[in-house]
């Protein structure tokens, strides 16, 4: 009997190993059918982004192009801008150097008239308004302007 149950076990162990080895040979063939699937989706997923990178390549420099344009055009709009304030501040330094001039001429016109007219006469005049606003008219003195006095000889 001994004899016996150790062939039945051996047919069984043989019997075993035989379905394991086709079944091995099955799960082989499902893995290299499996691993031809995934290579097939990846080549796919690859060709899509190669698109996907040339189509942002192509924007890239589009973009790149436009700019270029644009930072011409500010870099001669700010030479234009520059320029352009060069001139108004030359402009507005040529009114201060006239405006000086003028108040000089005034204040020898004043100097002028305080020697003809002995001090006796008001030369603060009334200054007209830049922004086109009527002057202020100054307060009249109340207080009595001395009079030359003329002298006569006897």
């Amino acid at each position: 009997m001994e004899a016996h149950c150790v062939n039945l076990e051996l047919k069984y162990q043989n019997r075993a190993l035989k379905e394991g080895q086709h079944g091995q040979f099955s799960k082989v063939k499902s893995n290299e059918d499996k691993v031809k699937h995934d290579i097939d989706v990846i080549e796919t997923i690859n060709i899509e982004l190669e698109h996907k990178v040339a189509k942002l390549l192509k924007e890239n420099e589009t973009l790149k192009k436009h700019y270029k344009e644009l930072y011409d055009s500010i870099k001669t709009t700010r030479a234009r801008n520059i320029e352009h304030t060069t001139s108004l501040i030359a402009k507005n330094d040529d009114f201060k150097a006239q405006l000086q001039e003028k108040r000089f001429a005034i204040a020898a016109l004043k100097n002028e008239l305080r020697k003809l007219t002995g001090n006796s006469m008001n030369t603060k005049f009334v200054k007209s308004s830049i922004l086109r606003k009527p002057a202020l008219q100054p307060r009249r003195n109340q207080s009595v302007v001395r009079q030359p006095t003329v002298f006569k000889s006897e």
